[in-house]
């Protein structure tokens, strides 16, 4: 699962863009419900979708993130009706691939009516979406990785711009991303939401999130158990850190990660992504390895033959 302290970030490479979308579950659909169904039927459309890079399926729970440390001065608690449970993050190589998804998506929005009530998609351009640490041996979850991992939803300081921002904060995950016992750190320095126009619309899910409520960074981080998150919380780099954290932070909204699920990484599907995680599972757990051959998968990559 892991290797001590080598990195292995170098693997995601530059991209054009990564896209970060946050996803509120419609409150009528229970949420183990709501996770199958996100993770099953609507994961085997995004799928079948082009040009995408990456494609990272993060199931999320708040109340299970509250054991992130509260700094005194940073808003930590969320009320419900702000809560969300996914965050689809996607990453593209080139400005032509993200035009090309975007021009496809469409049969993607439409079943989002039946998950969603709320969809906020942010962009961050260049390197402000990167890996700056990764010692998880496995580049393509599927499910539970066995780690302690957690989404780190930022907000800044009415008095900060933006690009000052961006630019503390991400001196600040580097030097977090050097602490002996973090797994895994990925930055997202994205831009400022914009309301209008939406570049994701669905039927019946709302896109809207005014300016005081917006991100503008989320960070992922993973420790081995909850005894190096104790220890990393406990040391050097994180304690000399806090301090300084409000005079540009307002606020740091954690979530824990229940699941991850690869549905592309590199360009290329993921067995998950074409068959299913559950499915996915079994191939592993049984070692069918005739499933993994080029010929199987083209043969369950063609359209069922009509009549």
């Amino acid at each position: 699962m892991t290797s001590a302290r080598a990195d292995l970030s170098a693997r995601d490479g530059p991209t054009y863009v990564t896209m970060l979308n946050l996803l509120r579950r419609r409150r009528g659909v229970p949420s183990e419900l709501f996770y199958s169904y996100w993770s099953g039927a609507h994961m085997q459309l995004a799928a079948r979708l082009p040009a995408i890079h990456q494609y990272w399926q993060h199931q999320l729970d708040f109340d299970a993130g509250r054991v992130w440390p509260t700094i005194p001065g940073i808003e930590h608690d969320l009320a419900e009706e702000l809560r969300f449970e996914g965050d689809a993050e996607m990453t593209f190589l080139t400005e032509t691939d993200y035009a090309t998804y975007m021009g496809a998506v469409g049969v993607l929005m439409d079943d989002e009516r039946n998950l969603f009530e709320e969809t906020i998609s942010y962009l961050a351009y260049g390197d402000h979406g990167r890996t700056l640490f990764d010692a998880i041996t496995d580049p393509s979850p599927n499910g539970d990785q066995q780690v302690l991992k957690f989404m780190l939803y930022v907000r800044r300081a009415d008095s900060v711009v933006i690009d000052a921002f961006h630019e503390r904060l991400r001196a600040f995950a580097e030097s977090v991303a050097g602490d002996e016992h973090v797994l895994r750190l990925r930055m997202r320095l994205v831009e400022e939401y914009r309301n209008e126009p939406v570049a994701l619309k669905a039927p019946g899910v709302s896109n809207y999130k005014p300016p005081e409520l917006q991100y503008q960074a989320g960070l992922e981080i993973a420790f081995e158990n909850g005894l190096a998150f104790r220890r990393f919380t406990d040391g050097e780099r994180w304690v000399s850190a806090v301090p300084e954290l409000p005079s540009f932070v307002a606020a740091i909204h954690p979530f824990s990660v229940r699941r991850t699920y690869t549905v592309y990484n590199h360009g290329a599907i993921t067995v998950g992504g074409l068959r299913s995680p559950a499915v996915a599972e079994q191939i592993r757990t049984l070692g069918a390895v005739n499933q993994l051959s080029p010929e199987t998968v083209a043969f369950v990559s063609k359209a069922h033959p009509a009549g």
